[in-house]
């Protein structure tokens, strides 16, 4: 993955079982703010959801 200006490169990934092979449920997510650039995800228990974990180069920060 790589951002739209080319200035950071993530080459670390996981998937046990490629996503196109997966037999997904529809997700159930409800999300709510919890505070200054927080948010509470919750998925419901019969269901699953993607995550993306984000960490910012040292000195790039995102505001949203």
């Amino acid at each position: 993955m790589t951002t739209s200006d080319s200035k950071y490169t993530s080459e670390q990934f996981f998937h046990p079982v490629a996503l196109r092979d997966c037999k997904l449920r529809p997700t159930k997510v409800q999300s709510r703010l919890i505070g200054h650039n927080q948010v509470s995800i919750e998925v419901a228990s019969d269901s699953v959801a993607a995550w993306v974990n984000v960490e910012h180069p040292p000195g790039r920060f995102s505001i949203v």
